[in-house]
């Protein structure tokens, strides 16, 4: 070593470098990367799917519960607004459809940070799978990484169902009907199956009942009737 020079040095380091950069890129060619959207894990999976509407909401509390409890100034407190505000925001007008896009967003952002945890616990994984003897302590933090993976994926879902009762709520969908399922349109899970003729038949079957123009009529009285 002490015949190498610092030209010398540059060139291997910079050799280690490429060599690395190469492994990245070959494992991550090996592992799907380059070939788009990959399928979860098939332990993820199975947990999301057996988990009913109800038990979605259930499993985002239970993981809060459980994740231990950190102190580091306004980054760990959680948000909320003055309470000498809160009547007037009661009063304000809200445009609907950018509070229901917005929480989408959040629920996005939820999403990304489970698909960050389950490439994580991929990665413990192919450790796990290549070290020639079970080690615990790294099988107990692969089932943590998996629990933050659900969470992720499950707290985002919840967001979505959130969203999807406002938006119920907003447009006065009758009840009947409010319960249609989503289904996938391109890249998205549609809060409403595309074939949203069936809402606006309902609405206006709900509109033509007797009982809706006579409330209709009490509530909105025609000029000569006030004469």
């Amino acid at each position: 070593m002490e015949n190498l020079s610092q030209d010398d040095i540059t060139k291997f380091l910079e050799i280690a470098r490429q060599l690395e950069t190469a492994n990245i890129t070959t494992r991550n060619r090996d592992r799907g990367f380059d070939e788009g959207p990959r399928a979860l894990p098939d332990s993820i999976m199975a947990t999301l799917e057996e988990a009913s509407k109800k038990a979605i909401k259930s499993l985002v509390e239970s993981f809060g519960k459980h994740v231990a409890i950190y102190e580091g100034g306004v980054w760990t407190q959680p948000g909320a607004t003055n309470p000498q505000f809160i009547n007037e925001l009661k009063r304000a007008n809200l445009d609907v459809n950018q509070v229901v896009s917005r929480m989408y967003k959040d629920g996005e952002r939820l999403r990304r940070s489970g698909r960050g945890a389950t490439e994580i616990l991929e990665d413990l994984q192919e450790i796990l799978n290549d070290l020639p003897t079970p080690d615990p302590r790294l099988e107990l933090v692969a089932e943590k990484v998996e629990q933050l993976a659900v969470y992720g994926f499950a707290g985002a879902k919840r967001i979505d169902q959130e969203a999807r009762e406002i938006t119920i709520k907003a447009l006065n969908i009758p009840a009947y009907v409010g319960h249609l399922e989503s289904i996938e349109e391109d890249d998205k899970d549609m809060a409403f199956t595309v074939e949203v003729n069936r809402i606006q038949e309902a609405r206006f079957e709900e509109f033509t009942q007797p009982q809706f123009q006579q409330n209709n009529k009490l509530n909105n009285p025609s000029p000569s009737n006030n004469q």
